[in-house]
């Protein structure tokens, strides 16, 4: 049986998934000292957001994104954490 068959190590996986901080892409370019347009740039370039500034299929197939619903239904990408920032440390320098 392999890992994505074993239900129990989904279930772990499914669990820390939804446990994960999310942040904005504003929070985001806080960690790095750069305006949310510079990591909206910077997820275009690695294929994580599309030229229209949706998250890719690859950015949702690899966690790093979730969609949430706010106010009057007004949607919100959120951005995964730990995910995000490891490929971002490797596209922008820190300041």
């Amino acid at each position: 049986m392999s890992n994505e068959e074993n239900p129990v190590i989904k279930a772990a996986q499914d669990h820390q998934r939804a446990s994960a901080r999310y942040m904005t892409m504003r929070q985001l370019g806080t960690l790095f000292g750069v305006s949310s347009h510079v990591i909206g740039r910077k997820l275009k370039e690695v294929g994580l957001r599309s030229a229209e500034g949706h998250p890719t299929d690859k950015a949702k197939d690899g966690f790093f994104t979730k969609t949430v619903v706010v106010e009057q239904g007004f949607t919100l990408d959120l951005w995964h954490q730990e995910n995000s920032l490891a490929v971002l440390r490797q596209v922008i320098e820190p300041k």
